[in-house]
């Protein structure tokens, strides 16, 4: 292991040696979780089409079944999250809405990325 990567690994650290979600490992399970699922669903958008960008083939799927079933895994996911009995089950913890936010963003930019690949394939 290098010296950089020695050094960004301690950054990874509290002053107590613990790891930054060390701590709370509900709420890393349960943002681990959402952001598979955004990712999942926005890798649906972006794969509907090799050389549409995912704004074309969003509007293309609200025509078919696709949009309906990303909907519902949606909505019963947020459900799992946030109905109590599931989330014990799966030990999960509710999420603030900064939480969410900060796992769209994450979601939205390691799966997007490619969206510039498609441009650049058009040039």
């Amino acid at each position: 292991m290098n010296k950089a990567t020695r050094t960004a690994i301690r950054k990874l650290k509290d002053g107590d040696g613990n790891y930054l979600l060390n701590k709370d490992i509900l709420l890393a399970r349960t943002m681990g979780l959402l952001i598979i699922v955004l990712s999942n669903i926005f890798l649906v958008l972006v794969n509907s089409s090799e050389y549409d960008y995912a704004i074309v083939s969003f509007v293309k799927l609200l025509k078919d079944k696709v949009m309906v079933i990303i909907n519902l895994i949606l909505i019963v996911v947020v459900g799992i999250i946030l109905y109590t009995p599931f989330a014990s089950v799966l030990k999960l913890t509710s999420l603030s809405f900064i939480n969410i936010v900060f796992a769209f963003i994450i979601s939205f930019v390691a799966v997007f990325w490619y969206e510039i690949i498609k441009v650049f394939k058009r040039l």
